[in-house]
């Protein structure tokens, strides 16, 4: 997804608090406005978001949350494992 679109998701989910909207909803807009054309865009951004540790989920991955509270967060940790 474009980067405008990931912070508009982001932006919008909820955290590990439960304040925010579920991903699943928040995709379900997005599809109906026309901002994606296929959930699946959006589910693999949930995935990278996964991997790199900043979101969570049990065993639906459009029903989780945030693990911390802004993406630029994302990218200190990445300079940060690349320094050490």
């Amino acid at each position: 997804m474009r980067r405008e679109l990931e912070q508009y998701l982001w932006d919008r989910m909820r955290d590990i608090d439960g304040s925010g909207e579920m991903p699943r909803d928040i995709i379900g807009d997005m599809l109906s406005r026309g901002m994606i054309e296929r959930p699946k865009q959006a589910w693999r951004t949930l995935e990278k978001w996964w991997r790199k540790e900043i979101y969570e989920y049990g065993t639906t991955i459009d029903l989780g949350w945030r693990t911390q509270g802004n993406l630029s967060s994302e990218k200190e940790q990445c300079h940060a494992s690349m320094r050490s």
